[in-house]
C-alpha cells in the first residue's frame, strides 16, 4: 500500500535521495515519487517480472538483493547482474515505456520501492527533471564495468527453465504453457532426450507436470533458483 503517514513518506524521499538515478531531483517531485510509492516483500526465487511483460513500474531495491537475466533466445548467451540496496533495475525499459528486456527474480529475501512509470515519465516533461535524470543515466552508463555483472552460456537445464518461466508470461500468467516436449527441446536448442530427462527429473521434484502438448509449472521459484544459482557457476 502507498504510505499513509509523514513519517514512512519522509523514509522514502531520505531513500530516494540516496538512489543513483533519483537523487537529483527536487524535493516537490520526491515527493510526489513517495506518495504514490509501494514497498513490495519479496520471498527468495520470487519472480519480481519477466521480459516481454509491460514494464508498468519502476522498481528500486531497498533490502536484499536481485538477479536480472538479459539472454539471446537463439544462443542462450548473455548477461546477468545483481542489483543491491539503492539500485534501480529494469530502468531504461520503464522509462521508454516498453516491455521489459530482462527476467528478474530475488536472489534473497528482499524489499524492493515500487512506483508507476507513468507517473515518473510525466515529470520528465519537465526539462530540467529530464536534464537531471539523463545526466545520471550518462554517468552510470559510463561507470566502469561492475563485478556484479556476469557473462552467462545456459546449460541445458538453464535453458529450460528460463524458457518455461517465459512461455508463462506468454500464456497469460497461467501455471501452464501449450508446448510438446519435443517443440520445447527446439526452442531451447537442445536434444529432446536431454530435455525429456530434465523435465522428468523436475516432475519427480514436483516443479512441473507434464502431459499431452502442456506442461504445468507447480512451483516457478524453483526453476527461477535454478536461474539465479546460474550466476554462481559462472562467476
Amino acid at each position: 500500500m502507498p504510505p499513509v503517514n509523514q513519517t514512512e513518506l519522509q523514509s522514502l524521499i531520505c531513500f530516494f535521495q540516496n538512489t543513483y538515478l533519483l537523487e537529483g531531483l527536487d524535493n516537490d517531485m520526491l515527493y510526489r515519487l513517495a506518495k504514490s510509492a509501494e514497498r513490495r516483500l519479496c520471498q527468495p526465487y520470487e519472480i519480481i517480472c519477466r521480459r516481454n511483460d509491460y514494464a508498468a513500474s519502476f522498481h528500486f531495491v531497498e533490502q536484499g538483493s536481485i538477479a536480472a537475466f538479459s539472454v539471446d533466445r537463439t544462443s542462450f548467451q548473455g548477461l546477468a547482474r545483481l542489483y543491491g540496496p539503492g539500485d534501480g533495475f529494469c530502468v531504461l525499459d520503464a522509462l521508454i515505456g516498453d516491455a521489459y528486456t530482462s527476467t528478474a527474480v530475488a536472489a534473497e529475501s528482499s524489499s524492493l520501492i515500487v512506483f508507476p512509470a507513468d507517473l515518473f515519465r510525466r515529470a520528465m516533461e519537465t526539462p530540467g527533471c529530464r536534464q537531471v535524470l539523463l545526466r545520471s543515466l550518462r554517468a552510470h552508463l559510463l561507470a566502469p564495468q561492475e563485478p556484479n555483472r556476469i557473462h552467462l552460456s545456459m546449460s541445458a537445464e538453464q535453458r529450460l527453465a528460463y524458457i518455461l518461466l517465459l512461455l508463462q508470461t506468454g500464456s497469460l500468467g497461467m501455471r501452464y504453457v501449450r508446448i510438446t516436449q519435443e517443440d520445447l527441446a527446439v526452442t531451447c536448442g537442445i536434444a529432446r532426450q536431454t530435455a525429456s530427462r530434465i523435465l522428468g527429473e523436475w516432475k519427480g521434484q514436483s516443479y512441473i507436470d507434464t502431459f499431452r502438448g502442456k506442461i504445468t509449472i507447480c512451483n516457478p521459484h524453483a526453476l527461477a533458483a535454478i536461474l539465479v544459482n546460474s550466476m554462481q557457476e559462472s562467476k
